[in-house]
């Protein structure tokens, strides 16, 4: 499933994958549909698998921020290991930088955070090289800052977990239709539930 909050914890959208399709499936596209759709998203956090052109022109087009990560590959380990700072080998050691960034289908240029980390090894040793984890975003924050938002998803989740705790939802792979009404009358109670709560 996929889901949008509004910052008053009502669910702005709510959909589902057919299958056993990860969360990321088919989001980006399902995104860029709202976006056309004149929905409004003021920030946006997406994990690896969302980040596409039409996604992100979308939300720069309306002024929203966001910050998404992006898998390693071999171009961003190459300019990533450029500019890594020399870290003291202890695990756990981290330090933060950012370069600009080109993917063909991207069109243009976009401002990539990198964190780098030290490891711990199963000896408790440090390891040798530092990992390192990419984030496209438009936030004008300093990179520490851009990463610690991104990493600050626990309200949403907290929000989206008190829903599944609420009601339970359970959906059959092999009933979509099905899948697709109970989720929308959830979606109902859940918002009349959170309307019930702020005005009490």
């Amino acid at each position: 499933a996929g889901w949008i909050l509004e910052a008053s914890g009502r669910l702005a959208a709510l959909w589902l994958n057919e299958g056993n399709a990860h969360t990321a499936q088919g989001q980006a596209e399902k995104l860029d549909w709202m976006l056309s759709q004149g929905v409004r998203i003021g920030s946006y956090r997406g994990d690896a698998g969302v980040p596409s052109a039409g996604l992100m022109s979308g939300l720069e087009g309306m002024g929203a921020t966001y910050a998404m990560w992006l898998l390693s590959n071999s171009r961003l380990d190459d300019v990533s290991q450029a500019i890594c700072p020399e870290l003291p080998k202890v695990g756990g050691a981290v330090a933060f930088s950012e370069f600009q960034h080109a993917v063909k289908s991207w069109g243009t240029e976009r401002r990539v955070v990198v964190k780098f980390q030290v490891p711990e090894t199963k000896d408790g040793a440090a390891a040798l090289f530092a990992e390192a984890f990419y984030f496209v975003t438009n936030r004008d924050d300093a990179p520490a800052k851009v990463v610690e938002h991104y990493l600050n998803r626990g309200e949403a989740e907290r929000r989206f977990g008190d829903f599944l705790a609420a009601f339970e939802p359970t959906f059959r792979h092999s009933e979509m239709n099905k899948n697709e009404v109970w989720a929308q009358l959830l979606a109902l109670a859940h918002n009349t539930l959170v309307d019930l709560r702020t005005k009490v």
